[in-house]
């Protein structure tokens, strides 16, 4: 199974979006792709707002965490 720039670079980071080390976070993971990253990310019931619509704060952490890397 091919890592994430996440688990490659920062293991022990603990941040809720992306922090491998964080069990209870999202465990957002950026791979490398040609000149880039991609992720992908499959919502939990818990992660919604609405029946159906992820909450912000959770589209907002995602941004962030795979733009910073």
């Amino acid at each position: 199974m091919k890592k994430g720039v996440q688990r490659i670079y920062a293991p022990n980071s603990i941040c809720f979006g992306c922090g491998p080390a964080n069990s209870n976070g999202l465990r957002i993971e950026s791979m490398r792709y040609n000149d880039g990253l991609f992720a992908n990310f499959f919502p939990k019931d818990e992660h919604q707002a609405f029946p159906g619509i992820i909450a912000g704060g959770i589209i907002g952490t995602l941004l962030d965490c795979h733009g910073n890397w």
